[in-house]
């Protein structure tokens, strides 16, 4: 590559990292305050259980899953749709996403679709399988 093409490069590269710069600063609270700064919508510094519950039913395998699963077939067989926290693994949010299947009319099994691992440091979901 010619130095005329890597120099728009360059200059993008260094204004990015003056961005980052500026913002690692601002929410240490070294930047200058500004009206803009002000207005900026925080992260929370944890994910609680009910994030976690949010975050797994709205992404879209799941979605479509629960559609499946309480269309009007599965109602009248006696299939529902189950969204729950498990458990709490260190910093990890356990859902299990699964349905609950009737056997007959004293029984029943579960059929897990996944198990979800939410980071409540970052809210970043991980899968079983």
């Amino acid at each position: 590559m010619t130095r005329c093409k890597l120099l728009p490069v360059l200059v993008i590269l260094l204004s990015l990292s003056s961005v980052t710069n500026y913002c690692a600063h601002a929410e240490k609270g070294t930047a200058h305050s500004s009206k803009r700064s002000s207005a900026r919508v925080k992260r929370p510094k944890t994910f609680t259980e009910q994030d976690a519950l949010r975050i797994v039913s709205s992404r879209a395998e799941v979605k479509r899953w629960k559609a499946n699963v309480t269309s009007a077939e599965a109602k009248r067989r006696g299939v529902t749709a189950n969204i729950e926290v498990d458990r709490k693994e260190g910093s990890q949010i356990v859902v299990h996403v699964y349905e609950l299947v009737p056997d007959d009319a004293e029984n029943s099994h579960t059929a897990t679709f996944n198990w979800y691992y939410v980071d409540a440091k970052t809210g970043i979901v991980k899968t079983e399988f």
